[in-house]
């Protein structure tokens, strides 16, 4: 799965998402209803982050993000592309996601890329109650550890959303320690 999804990906980047059905106008109609589960936040998004430092405190970006949503493969995905603005620092870094949900083991399995680390990280999600949660194993990169990521989404409504990267030791269920917040309201609802 991983190496069709990083494919489709690849292809997703290159040639655009109107090429070859990837461009879509909503979910296929034979779609699970879970599909909703990311497709609630198809369209576009303004968002905000903080970073927990050295110290502990949390560091608020001065900029907002741009994170908008598609319905792409037909209606049988959805891809998301974060985008920063130009006047963001340096590090701060583009990148996409390619979500599709595998009825079989009633989860979704997603890859992500980014221009930073220029490689593919590979997450697992399920909804539990009103969140949506990602795990994934990273790999060690630079200074950053190797380590077990947890991602949530929460307290999601139709106008906004909390986003949250947890990280734990590599292969670790816990103990988690908070990274990154994101906190977005929409801004379209159709991409």
């Amino acid at each position: 799965m991983r190496t069709i999804t990083s494919i489709v990906l690849i292809f997703a980047l290159a040639s655009g998402l109107e090429a070859a059905g990837l461009d879509a106008s909503g979910p296929a109609a034979d779609s699970p209803p879970e599909l909703q589960q990311f497709g609630q936040f198809v369209g576009t998004w303004s968002c905000r982050s903080s970073r927990r430092v050295r110290d502990g405190s949390w560091q608020p970006n001065d900029f907002e993000s741009k994170w908008a949503w598609y319905w792409v493969l037909d209606g049988h995905a959805i891809q998301d592309v974060w985008d920063v603005p130009p006047e963001s620092p340096a590090g701060a870094s583009l990148g996409t996601n390619l979500r599709m949900f595998d009825p079989a083991t009633g989860t979704w399995q997603m890859a992500w890329t980014n221009t930073r680390t220029r490689s593919f990280d590979f997450y697992q999600a399920v909804g539990v109650d009103d969140e949506l949660i990602m795990t994934g194993d990273i790999p060690a990169r630079g200074q950053r550890p190797a380590h077990t990521a947890r991602i949530t989404f929460h307290e999601i409504t139709e106008g906004s959303f909390g986003w949250r990267y947890e990280a734990s030791l590599a292969g670790r269920d816990g103990p988690w320690s908070e990274q990154v917040r994101i906190s977005c309201r929409r801004t379209e609802t159709d991409t």
